[in-house]
């Protein structure tokens, strides 16, 4: 999963008419090291990732460079939000859990989701950035550019079947407890924090 620092609170997603589109919000789970407050950030990695449950929220943080990076003792604290989406709005795609930008574009693209035209747009705006500049920074852009692409086609979730972070983590394999449970299960990829939505806590 990609690290995450903050999150957004919206209260849904608008249609060019102003009225709201046919929503359905989808629950999903991301957990983190601490509470997470003030607006969703994009890290240092490929969309902000969502789990379907929160045991497979919490294994994915704690094998996520988040916790490598941070506190590695610290307990991960899953949270539940809302995906505020259309049913027309999400879109399966291959992979288990591990993306990098190109991947997701040549599936895209396989699938008849995006255009070639637009998937060579987008390929060629992320090949002018590789190595430019600071890593966050150029992540930052890259996000950009997916999410820029992806509105395109009104593409708000990329959906995968993550297999990745199911199974024992680095803590249980340390502990020789390699009975770890988590299953594997659907998780989510969002580049348009506008339609994440805190589902317990409502609009601050």
């Amino acid at each position: 999963m990609s690290g995450i620092l903050s999150k957004i609170v919206t209260k849904g997603v608008e249609n060019v008419s102003g009225a709201l589109s046919n929503l359905f919000p989808k629950k999903v789970y991301h957990a983190s090291p601490k509470e997470i407050k003030g607006d969703m950030k994009f890290g240092d990695g490929v969309g902000i990732h969502f789990a379907e449950n929160p045991e497979l929220a919490t294994n994915a943080a704690i094998k996520s460079k988040m916790d490598v990076s941070g506190d590695r003792l610290a307990n991960m604290i899953p949270n539940e939000y809302n995906l505020n989406i259309s049913d027309d709005q999400m879109v399966d795609i291959k992979g288990d859990g591990a993306f990098d930008f190109y991947e997701i574009l040549e599936d895209l693209v396989t699938q008849g989701k995006i255009k070639g035209k637009t998937f060579n747009d987008a390929f060629d705006q992320l090949e002018k950035l590789e190595g430019s500049g600071d890593i966050s920074d150029m992540y930052k852009k890259q996000n950009q550019i997916m999410k820029n692409t992806l509105d395109k086609e009104n593409i708000k979730v990329l959906r995968y079947f993550n297999k990745f972070d199911s199974g024992p983590n680095w803590r249980d394999i340390e502990k020789g407890d390699l009975s770890n449970k988590v299953m594997p299960d659907y998780s989510y990829m969002v580049f348009d924090n506008k339609i994440i939505s805190d589902s317990l806590k409502g609009i601050e």
